[in-house]
């Protein structure tokens, strides 16, 4: 019975760090698509049907927000 409350202990540890790194790589991610998208020229921008306006609106989240 201890072996699989350990066992248990083990696995709850090991899904809250897959969780954190994760959430770490979608930062991450965010992050560096928002760099990118703040390069981007007038020509690029309408390709991709964004204005100024809206990619200001976006570059400006911090990385935690969506």
């Amino acid at each position: 019975m201890s072996e699989f409350i350990l066992s248990v202990g083990r696995t709850r540890r090991a899904g809250t760090i897959i969780q954190l790194l994760c959430t770490l790589w979608v930062w991450s991610e965010r992050r560096r698509q928002r760099r990118q998208l703040a390069d981007l020229d007038n020509r690029l921008l309408d390709n991709i049907g964004l204005d100024h306006a809206r990619r200001d609106v976006e570059i400006s989240k911090p990385f935690w927000q969506a």
